[in-house]
């Protein structure tokens, strides 16, 4: 169902903005399941894995952004955390 995949979205980011990181992972996979080019759900994904100490699949996660067009500001945000300090 196309609909879930927002509610499934929201849910995640819900959950992760109260810092439960590892109860908004499955939520993010639901949606990348149905829709794998949902860069805002490989992006929190991503982030997820690595606040939650997973740095080689969030690293894999975002890894997968850099595909996009350099104006994708989830590429960009995507870099910073790669390059960044973690």
């Amino acid at each position: 169902h196309p609909q879930t995949t927002p509610t499934n979205h929201h849910r995640g980011l819900v959950l992760a903005r109260q810092n439960k990181f590892k109860e908004a992972l499955p939520y993010y996979q639901k949606v990348l399941k149905q829709q794998p080019d949902f860069t805002a759900s490989r992006f929190n994904l991503g982030y997820a894995l690595l606040k939650l100490g997973n740095k080689k699949d969030g690293q894999a996660e975002l890894q997968k952004l850099m595909k996009l067009p350099d104006s994708d500001p989830f590429k960009q945000k995507a870099r910073e955390l790669l390059t960044g300090p973690n």
